[in-house]
């Protein structure tokens, strides 16, 4: 599912309470495929160790990008694809290591500091990862992950209204970016703007029926609207797909209760 990350606390203006919300998956579980350019694409090393990377190997590609750097260590090529590996395993500070090597040689990689972006961001370190993002964007305004990244890294630092542009650019980019659309529409409900946030859910479900945060989401915004029955079917699809469903029912409990006692539901 998209929700794969612990459950966080997440303010609701209309409410004044907290509700319980799961983050969303960095644009991509396992990162984004390491570019191949230039002379570097003969390397045979290299092209195993792309191999092994695609079929989600990446116990295998450490060992083997590790055994081919220790014999040429100005292969960057090799160590952008061992430190993918690293993020595809949950080696974050190790993803963090081996990008900002390569970076070292080549402080423009875009796919380097892209996945340097995504490591910072999982491991909470909003304001490297929005840095990262931003070179990127400085080199590429295209590239849609790392405008998703920028976006994701604003919204948890309570930066709203730039995670809703940046969002937004991203969606312009891409239709189909469930997590471009999850984190909007989480901005949209911290901003109390509970239709747009309602419409940004119901999209992201429709594309990813396994989205607890964007269940969550969805649920709070029609309880701001007095929709209780779409809230409800929201709450239960929630607590069916959260990666924590016990976690996920307590905490939307509370916000019924919270909304209750309000006058709300």
């Amino acid at each position: 599912t998209s929700a794969t990350f612990p459950l966080r606390a997440m303010a609701l203006g209309l409410l004044g309470d907290v509700l319980g919300a799961g983050a969303p998956s960095p644009p991509r579980e396992v990162p984004e495929l390491p570019l191949i350019r230039g002379s570097a694409a003969a390397a045979p090393g290299d092209m195993d160790a792309l191999r092994l990377y695609n079929q989600g190997n990446f116990s295998g590609v450490i060992a083997l990008a590790t055994r081919v750097w220790t014999r040429d260590p100005h292969d960057l090529v090799i160590l952008r694809i061992r430190g993918a590996a690293r993020e595809g395993v949950g080696d974050h500070r190790g993803a963090i290591d081996d990008e900002t090597l390569v970076l070292d040689s080549d402080a423009g990689d875009v796919d380097a500091l892209t996945l340097r972006a995504q490591a910072h961001f999982n491991l909470s370190e909003y304001d490297r990862a929005s840095a990262d993002a931003a070179r990127v964007l400085a080199l590429d305004p295209s590239r849609i992950s790392a405008r998703e990244l920028h976006g994701a890294a604003a919204y948890e630092k309570a930066d709203y209204l730039t995670a809703i542009a940046d969002e937004s650019a991203a969606i312009e980019l891409s239709t189909e970016s469930v997590f471009a659309f999850d984190y909007r529409a989480a901005a949209y409900l911290m901003q109390e703007t509970y239709a747009a946030a309602v419409a940004d859910a119901t999209a992201a479900v429709a594309m990813d029926n396994g989205d607890a945060w964007a269940f969550e989401t969805l649920g709070a915004g029609n309880i701001a609207l007095g929709r209780c029955a779409q809230a409800t079917a929201a709450f239960d699809s929630a607590v069916k797909v959260a990666a924590d469903p016990a976690t996920a029912e307590r905490e939307i409990v509370a916000l019924r209760r919270s909304a209750a006692a309000r006058g709300a539901s």
